[in-house]
């Protein structure tokens, strides 16, 4: 579904910024780091500049981009039995490159929640079935494993956003961050 979302959305001629995209993290980064550990804060910071890298590189200006979900995890699906039937939740939807999204569904669909490393057998299947209806280009394979760090950077950012800077919402509760700083720590090669 996400694939199909991509190849529909891939001539939209409107364009909204992801909310929760590089803009964001520059901004928050600062704030959240005051809230957190020192080594928490060096996390924060390397991550950053890693990602402004990539984000000014020629290779990324070559990633295909359009509106993505930009928050496709499996709380946000819906099933009949086995069948993906649906999703929700466009809260954060933006225009992004179609790789960030794939990442952050990388991050939630196929990482074993215990350890935060993938599941290669999950990424596989996942990855396959997006290229039946949507092939990944040249420019998007090499930058796959730092998309992932992109992903798994902006949800333990949000995380801690939410939990240090709470917002008046009933309904809202905060998620832990460290579930994501384990994934982007494994991403990083910092944890077997």
């Amino acid at each position: 579904i996400l694939a199909r979302m991509h190849v529909a959305g891939s001539d939209y001629p409107r364009h909204q910024v992801n909310p929760r995209g590089l803009e964001w993290w520059d901004e928050v980064a600062p704030v959240v780091g005051r809230c957190v550990s020192e080594e928490q804060r060096s996390l924060l910071i390397s991550e950053l500049a890693f990602q402004k890298e990539i984000a000014a590189s020629p290779s990324y200006e070559q990633l295909p981009k359009g509106p993505v979900h930009a928050d496709l995890f499996r709380d946000n699906a819906l099933f009949d039995g086995e069948h993906l039937t649906g999703v929700f939740d466009f809260y954060f939807a933006g225009c992004d490159a179609f790789l960030f999204d794939i990442a952050v569904c990388l991050n939630d669909w196929c990482v074993d929640d215990c350890t935060g490393g993938q599941r290669d057998d999950r990424a596989a299947a996942f990855l396959g079935g997006y290229e039946s209806v949507r092939a990944l280009t040249p420019a998007e394979r090499p930058l796959l494993p730092a998309m992932q760090r992109a992903g798994a950077f902006r949800f333990w950012l949000s995380r801690l956003w939410d939990l240090h800077q709470p917002r008046e919402a009933a309904l809202l509760k905060a998620h832990d961050p460290s579930h994501f700083e384990r994934i982007l720590r494994v991403l990083r090669g910092e944890v077997a």
